[in-house]
């Protein structure tokens, strides 16, 4: 359920659903590779439990920025029951706050673009897989040339 495009919860008769619900779940996957968790997860955790919610309103953020989108600065202290801190009880999967933002801070801003575009809400906002493929290359094109950093034997 984490990984559902919010089209999926109420589909309605006649609506057609495509390759963008897939593009949804591809993002919801990144996004768990990178963080560690589902985007859906950590905000429904904070928010009452309603994932469906969550989904269909596009409420997720990394844990690192506050509701706005903007970075939440890295010595800010946490109260523990914010944003990116799991589960509000204080004692979340990840001890949130710190290892989730932590892991956060460390994804360039091209790779945080990929996943905001893979999950808008309204799925023709969402880039198709041609697309998308075009901006995973432009991000592996801005990446360090590996040979050129390494040290002379």
């Amino acid at each position: 359920m984490p990984y559902r495009a919010p089209e999926l919860f109420d589909p309605r008769v006649g609506s057609v659903v495509d390759t963008k619900s897939d593009i949804w779940s591809l993002g919801c996957t990144l996004f768990a590779c990178l963080v560690g968790k589902s985007p859906f997860e950590m905000r429904s955790d904070e928010t009452g439990g309603s994932l469906s919610l969550c989904v269909q309103g596009g409420d997720w953020r990394f844990p690192d920025e506050s509701p706005g989108g903007a970075k939440r600065r890295r010595d800010a202290p946490s109260s523990g029951s914010g944003p990116g801190s799991g589960n509000g009880n204080g004692n979340g999967a990840q001890d949130s706050s710190g290892h989730a933002a932590a892991a956060a801070a460390a994804i360039s801003e091209p790779v945080r673009d990929i996943v905001r575009r893979c999950l808008k809400v309204e799925p023709a906002e969402r880039p198709d897989i041609l697309e998308l493929i075009a901006l995973v290359k432009d991000v592996i094109r801005g990446l360090p040339d590996h040979d050129a950093t390494e040290p002379e034997p």
